[in-house]
């Protein structure tokens, strides 16, 4: 079946290649942009000029340019007069964009990293990092539960970063304060940021899927949640076994700071 699907497309047309090209020197762009083991190509601007959005958009301008087809040139012979020239069309057309392109779905994420920088903002993470300090006089077990659950179903409505970046530096503040291997509390917390199973705005790849029109959100939601608790329970037994024989997690490791050795030497600091 597939070699006959594969037949049916036939030869590989001009436009095709194209686009292939054009994604290949996309890549390349990104790749060579900062690759770190030689100066990058962005090195010729000024620092913080270029980003990875940058070559994305000058790929997709080159989309609206190129022709779909190959450029031919004839000459008059015998003087007949040449045919009527073909028309110019590019790759891509604006109004193939405007009918085609998944606007809601932008909509969706665009408003998920503005609800994730609202939080900064707004001084929230600060109220949820208060609201955590209480979770530490709990055993270990329960704070890693509780903690990786509110990071699973928080990150169904925020980016993978900004989770991270709330939850990271108070899990491992707890560690030093219960004078438990960090990597403990933040290795969940990291793992669980990408538990986003349930919703389209939770992460790029579902907002695809979902651009398809297949599915519905509750059609997202009554699969995506057996899949959370699934993998918290992976990630937990994960951590348990070959996590604690990779990192030694039952012991503190010498390069995290003591707390009581910052109290000592900084007083006023409680």
């Amino acid at each position: 079946m597939f070699r006959t699907k594969y037949a049916e497309l036939g030869p590989m047309s001009f436009a095709e290649g194209s686009v292939m090209a054009i994604f290949l020197t996309l890549v390349g762009l990104w790749f060579f942009r900062a690759p770190g083991f030689i100066a990058g190509w962005s090195s010729g601007f000024q620092l913080g000029f270029i980003s990875d959005a940058t070559p994305a958009v000058f790929m997709a301008v080159v989309l609206f340019l190129w022709p779909r087809r190959l450029p031919t040139y004839q000459r008059p012979q015998d003087g007949k007069p040449l045919p009527h020239p073909r028309k110019y069309e590019a790759i891509l057309s604006w109004k193939v964009v405007a009918q085609k392109f998944p606007w809601d779905i932008v909509l969706f994420l665009g408003g998920a990293l503005a609800l994730a920088e609202g939080v900064k903002i707004s001084g929230l993470t600060e109220v949820i990092k208060d609201q955590l300090e209480g979770v530490g006089s709990l055993a270990p077990l329960a704070v890693i539960v509780i903690v990786s659950l509110i990071v699973t179903f928080c990150t169904e409505v925020a980016s993978n970063t900004a989770m991270a970046s709330i939850f990271l530096p108070v899990v491992a503040g707890l560690a030093e304060v219960a004078e438990i291997h960090p990597l403990y509390y933040m290795l969940p917390v990291t793992v669980c940021c990408s538990f986003a199973f349930m919703f389209p705005v939770a992460t790029a790849p579902n907002a695809i899927v979902f651009s398809s029109g297949f599915l519905k959100v509750t059609d997202m939601a009554k699969a995506g949640l057996p899949l959370n608790f699934g993998c918290l329970a992976l990630m937990l037994g994960s951590l348990h076994t070959f996590g604690n024989w990779a990192f030694d997690l039952d012991n503190y490791p010498a390069w995290a700071p003591l707390q009581r050795n910052i109290t000592a030497t900084y007083p006023s600091l409680i």
